[in-house]
């Protein structure tokens, strides 16, 4: 998903398919997920053209606790009728930092373990084009991470065990 067009097609058995990039005259994402509300935090994962493909969306719980939802908009075959849903891309997925790693063809890339911890990493490393894949540490093998093909890439995980993992599944 490095430029506009999928890799492979993006249908399941039901009839529907997930639209990436995102049509211009699709409707907006939602705003807040129905039980779980408005979003912490929301992530836009843009194509190299700068094309939106879909959200991330961290919610916070009182209790301290977290969930992440992607939003991705489908369209059903047979009448063309567009929504947004809250799962995740088919694979293969996109990688967050797709526009920003179009922009600077000769940059080293860094991979770092989430939304949040790329964009943080991104301020501390503006040499660096820092970039992630979606739904956490144990979904690396889901991504299409043939856009960093003959980069230099350095990975960055959380320090603990699901980062160590999730470090070994990227590289």
């Amino acid at each position: 998903l490095g430029g506009d067009a999928p890799k492979q097609p993006k249908k399941r058995d039901d009839g529907w398919r997930c639209l990436v990039p995102v049509p211009d005259d699709a409707p907006p994402p939602p705003e807040a997920h129905p039980t779980l509300g408005r979003p912490s935090g929301r992530w836009f994962y843009a194509s190299a053209t700068g094309r939106l493909l879909g959200l991330a969306n961290r919610f916070d719980a009182v209790d301290g606790s977290k969930q992440f939802r992607p939003a991705t908009l489908w369209e059903r075959e047979r009448d063309h009728r567009r929504e947004w849903r809250w799962e995740a891309w088919p694979a293969p997925r996109p990688l967050y930092g797709l526009d920003r790693l179009a922009e600077r063809p000769k940059a080293a890339v860094v991979v770092c373990e989430g939304e949040k911890a790329t964009v943080a990493a991104g301020r501390l490393l503006p040499d660096f084009v820092v970039m992630t894949s979606p739904n956490g540490s144990k979904s690396a093998s889901k991504a299409d991470w043939s856009p960093l093909s003959g980069r230099r890439v350095t990975i960055w995980p959380d320090a603990d065990a699901p980062g160590a993992a999730y470090a070994e599944e990227v590289a």
